[in-house]
């Protein structure tokens, strides 16, 4: 997990406000999840953030 006070100094770093920052780092855990389960990568993808199911 990330420590308390990191988004905010990634956000001020890239110039963007911290809901944005908090916002990719929670995908990327989710994203990061389903990838590791088979059944659930072979089932969803992901394409701009949305959701697509075969």
């Amino acid at each position: 997990m990330i420590k308390p006070g990191e988004i905010q100094k990634i956000a001020a770093a890239a110039g963007v406000k911290d809901p944005q920052i908090e916002k990719e780092y929670m995908l990327s855990r989710i994203f990061k999840g389903i990838s590791q389960y088979k059944e659930l990568s072979d089932f969803l993808v992901f394409k701009d953030q949305k959701l697509i199911r075969f």
